[in-house]
């Protein structure tokens, strides 16, 4: 989608990944490719890292339907409540997949066809962290979308803000060297550890 790092992006906010919230991007995708490592755009509080994590992913008919609607799950990662995510000083942070838990993503991008991720806590209660987004209007007063192809969703179901926000997601068939080794690092490299991490594909 967009940059997870907001590079080239002047402005952007916030939405807290708090409660029983569940927010979602919409997104297509070109070519088909084995997942192994997800970044999104997010920061993680002090007293967030013992909630639980759960990430979904589903097919989608419409990536800019004016409700979040999804289709077939694709693929599931659960993080069980009482497992440690890495606190993160800075909004960005990173799965490394291995093993059992990478997945195919197909091509899907005929039309409006594509993906949508799900992101939520795990107990329902506690505040994570902030998912950040863009939002942008120029100086003629023009909302600005900076991807096209997908939505940033609230909790609601109905897109945020006027449909021109989007969250950082980024999906690689590598593992990436990220610049930036600290929050992201961590968490790679704690991910395979955390004890009952699952996933499920489609089957």
């Amino acid at each position: 989608t967009v940059d997870v790092e907001g590079r080239g992006m002047p402005a952007s906010a916030g939405r807290g990944l708090a409660a029983d919230r569940n927010l979602r991007q919409t997104f297509q995708n070109p070519q088909t490719f084995d997942v192994q490592q997800i970044v999104l755009s997010q920061r993680v509080e002090a007293g967030g890292v013992n909630a639980g994590y759960e990430m979904r992913i589903y097919e989608v008919d419409d990536v800019n339907a004016d409700t979040w609607t999804p289709g077939a799950l694709v693929a599931e990662i659960l993080f069980p409540t009482g497992s440690v995510l890495p606190v993160t000083s800075l909004s960005r942070l990173g799965f490394a997949l291995s093993d059992a838990d990478v997945f195919t993503l197909p091509q899907r991008n005929d039309g409006v066809m594509g993906y949508g991720i799900e992101i939520s806590n795990g107990d329902d209660a506690t505040t994570i962290g902030t998912i950040r987004h863009t939002n942008f209007t120029d100086v003629d007063g023009n909302l600005v979308d900076y991807y096209a192809t997908g939505k940033f969703y609230t909790e609601s179901g109905g897109q945020s803000g006027s449909g021109h926000r989007d969250i950082g997601l980024a999906l690689s068939p590598s593992v990436l060297d990220v610049p930036i080794p600290e929050p992201t690092a961590a968490a790679l490299a704690a991910v395979g550890l955390v004890a009952g991490l699952r996933r499920r594909r489609r089957s």
